[in-house]
């Protein structure tokens, strides 16, 4: 279970999150490659999640693949299992979204209930995938939003190709039941698992580069600062030239400016530095 809780600090892209939620209606999928600390994960949960939820109905679930893991096949069953058994029953928690407050998203590595033993789960580990598929839909009353965040850790595996192929023989049989979302981090890999016209996800929409934040990120980053300490500004400009030296990478800023809000620093440099200096 992935427990959101409210945050100031984030910064919305309703737009977007909007955008993508409208395509999914036509294309039923959709992939997105970016580095990491790209912002990737909290837009999926934070922005598109509700907007699914809320204006397509969706049920969102989240399969986390993020590095570490030791088998990527077992990750990915697992989550298959943890959300299927949590939305089983949805009686022991809110499963609404209101972005204003807590909400609950189903999947992830920690479940929120004991997992129970099933006489009918299969042994073998590519066929638990389409079990916990099939268990998945049958628990939700709404079409699943899937997002599979990090979905090249799949081909770092021994058994890699036979894990896709086994994910994409359950989207491809409940198509339009679940409605996949794919993040990445790795370009070459990414590629491997979409552009190629072998490649196992090949099939499933539009493969695209997660869009970069910009100097409107800046300046919320900016109020919030000035929020948190009053009567204070940030200069925009050497914000900027923060951002870049971190490479775009909007977590890592954001982390940066807190760090100077909960010391009242306006000192931009020298946070930059310490920053680095972690990297």
């Amino acid at each position: 279970m992935i427990i959101v809780k409210p945050d100031s600090w984030h910064f919305p892209r309703p737009d977007f999150a909007n955008r993508l939620a409208e395509y999914l209606l036509l294309s039923s999928s959709t992939a997105y490659e970016g580095p990491w600390g790209a912002g990737k994960t909290s837009f999926l949960l934070r922005d598109l999640a509700p907007a699914a939820a809320i204006t397509r109905e969706y049920q969102p679930v989240y399969l986390d693949l993020h590095p570490p893991v030791n088998n990527a096949t077992v990750a990915l069953t697992d989550a298959l299992r943890i959300a299927a058994q949590e939305l089983h029953r949805p009686e022991l928690f809110d499963l609404s979204i209101d972005p204003a407050r807590e909400y609950l998203i189903p999947g992830g590595r920690q479940p929120a209930i004991p997992l129970k033993a099933d006489d009918n789960e299969p042994d073998d580990e590519l066929f638990r995938i389409r079990y916990w598929a099939d268990q998945l839909v049958l628990a939700s009353d709404k079409p699943i939003l899937l997002i599979v965040d990090e979905i090249q850790s799949i081909g770092t595996d021994v058994d890699g190709d036979a894990t896709a192929a086994a994910l994409r023989a359950a989207l491809i049989r409940l198509y339009g039941h679940l409605i996949p979302v794919f993040t990445a981090s790795h370009s070459v890999r990414f590629a491997a698992m979409f552009f190629d016209y072998s490649a196992p996800f090949f099939q499933f929409g539009s493969q695209s580069e997660f869009p970069p934040l910009g100097r409107n990120y800046l300046e919320h980053l900016a109020e919030r600062y000035a929020a948190a300490v009053k009567e204070v500004k940030l200069d925009i400009e050497a914000l900027s030239d923060a951002f870049e030296a971190l490479d775009k990478k909007p977590g890592t800023l954001r982390a940066m400016v807190e760090s100077m809000a909960a010391s009242r620093s306006t000192d931009i440099s020298a946070e930059l530095k310490r920053q680095l200096e972690k990297i």
